[in-house]
C-alpha cells in the first residue's frame, strides 16, 4: 500500500506523537509499504521512508498550525496515496488518529490544574480569548465537521468517550488502539548495570529515587508530586530524590521545590537514552491532568518501575481491575498521592511489584499495536 503519515515534525525526540510516527513509518517500510511522511520539519527520516515536505514559515502557532493543517492535507489529496493516515493537525485523510486526544477534552482538564475558582475562571477566560487555542479549536471542528475519514482510532476508552460527547462520532466508526512499546528497547536492567546507572545520576543504595517526565509540567502534575514528594520523605524519613526529565519551564517549580524537598528535585531538561533514565528509578510518577494515553508510563514498566498515575491517563485503562498498577483519582490530591507512593519505600515490596509490571507492558507491545493499524488500514482500503 502506498501510506502518507502526517505529522507537523518528524523527531522521536520532540514528544510522543512524533515519535510514534517516526517508529510506525520505520515499520511501515520494514513490512514493504511504500512510506511517505508529510511534515513541516524532521530529522532524519528511518530508512526506506520518504518526506513529504510542507513548509511552514516561522509564524505565531495560531497561523502555522492552521498553515500546516491545510498545506498538509492538500499534499496527501494531490500524491494519490491509498491510507493518509493523520497524527496530529491535518486535513484531508482517511484515518484520523489524535495522538494527543481531543484538544476540548484537555482545555477542560489543563483548566482544572488551578485550585482557585477565581484562577480557574481566568484560565477559562484566556484561553478562550487567546488567537492559538481559538485556532486549535477551529482546526479541531473542522477535522470532526468535514466529509468524515473512513475511520477514527482511539488511543484509550477515554479518548473515545471524548469523540462521542464532544465531536459526536459514531462510536461504530472508531477503533480503540492504545498506545505500543518497544518491549525489546526499553526492558530491565541488571543489578550491576542498574547500580552504574544510578551512580551516573548521583544516587547512592539508601536513596529513593521517585522519576517524571513530561513536557508540560503543569498539566502532567509535577507541582502535585514535589508536594506529595514531600509528604513522603517527612512521613517516611528516606532520602527522597525527585528527577525531572522534560523541556518544560522549570521556573514556575523551582520556589516550590526548593521550599518541599530542598536540593533533592534535579530539573534533567531533555533526555535522549530514555531507558537510561528510567532504570535509574524507583517509581515512576505521572499525576496527569491529562494524557490520552502516556507512552511515558508504558516504557517505565516496560522498564520493571512501578507507576502511579491518574485516572485522567488512558494508560490507567491497561492496569487492571485488580490494581496491578495504582491510580490517583485527583490528580491535585498531593495527600493521595504520597499514600499510593508510601509502600513503594519497602523495597521488597516494590520488587515484586518489578515482575507484574513488565506484564502489563509486554502486553502493550508495539507488534500488537501495529497489527491493529494494519487492521485499520485494511478496513478503509476495502
Amino acid at each position: 500500500m502506498r501510506i502518507a503519515l502526517i505529522i507537523e515534525r518528524l523527531d522521536p525526540e520532540s514528544g510522543g506523537a512524533e515519535r510514534y510516527a517516526f517508529d510506525l513509518s520505520a515499520r511501515l517500510a520494514s513490512a514493504g509499504h511504500d512510506v511517505s511522511v508529510i511534515c513541516a520539519s524532521t530529522a532524519n527520516p528511518p530508512p526506506g521512508v520518504s518526506v513529504v515536505p510542507v513548509p511552514v514559515p516561522p509564524l505565531p502557532r495560531a497561523v502555522s498550525s492552521i498553515l500546516f493543517a491545510r498545506a498538509s492535507g492538500a499534499a496527501a489529496r494531490s500524491c494519490g496515496f491509498d491510507i493518509v493516515h493523520a497524527l496530529m493537525k491535518s486535513f484531508g485523510m482517511n484515518v484520523f488518529h489524535p495522538h494527543t486526544g481531543s484538544h476540548l477534552a484537555s482545555v477542560e482538564n489543563a483548566i482544572s490544574t488551578s485550585n482557585s475558582p477565581f484562577m480557574r475562571s481566568m484560565r477559562r477566560l484566556l484561553k478562550a480569548m487567546s488567537l492559538k487555542q481559538k485556532a486549535f479549536r477551529a482546526i479541531e471542528a473542522e477535522q470532526y465537521s468535514m466529509p468524515p475519514p473512513g475511520l477514527f482510532v482511539a488511543v484509550s476508552r477515554m479518548v473515545m468517550r471524548d469523540m462521542t460527547r464532544l465531536h459526536g462520532v459514531n462510536p461504530s466508526r472508531i477503533r480503540i488502539i492504545p498506545n505500543g512499546v518497544d518491549c525489546r528497547r526499553f526492558a530491565p536492567a541488571q543489578e550491576v548495570e542498574r547500580r552504574e546507572i544510578r551512580a551516573g545520576f548521583g544516587l547512592g543504595d539508601g536513596d529513593f529515587a521517585i522519576l517524571f517526565a513530561a513536557h508540560n509540567f503543569r498539566l502532567k502534575g509535577l507541582g502535585t508530586l514535589i508536594e506529595a514528594a514531600g509528604l513522603l520523605r517527612a512521613r517516611a524519613g528516606k532520602n527522597v530524590i525527585l528527577l525531572v526529565a522534560g523541556a518544560g519551564r522549570a521556573g514556575p517549580f523551582l520556589e516550590h521545590a526548593e521550599r518541599t524537598l530542598p536540593g533533592r528535585v534535579r530539573f534533567l531538561g531533555g533526555i535522549r537514552d530514555m531507558p537510561r533514565f528510567y532504570r535509574a528509578g524507583d517509581l515512576f510518577v505521572l499525576p496527569t491532568f491529562y494524557d490520552p494515553c502516556s507512552l511515558t508510563v508504558l516504557e517505565a514498566m516496560a522498564c520493571g518501575i512501578p507507576a502511579v498515575t491518574s485516572s485522567r491517563n488512558g494508560a490507567s485503562e491497561l492496569f487492571g481491575e485488580e490494581g496491578s498498577g495504582w491510580i490517583l483519582g485527583d490528580p491535585s490530591d498531593a495527600e493521595g498521592l504520597a499514600g499510593i507512593m508510601e509502600p513503594f519505600l519497602d523495597s521488597a515490596y516494590a520488587e515484586s511489584v518489578s515482575a507484574r509490571v513488565r506484564e502489563i507492558a509486554l502486553g502493550s507491545d508495539w507488534e500488537g499495536n501495529f497489527r491493529s493499524i494494519l487492521g485499520v488500514y485494511g478496513e478503509v482500503a476495502r
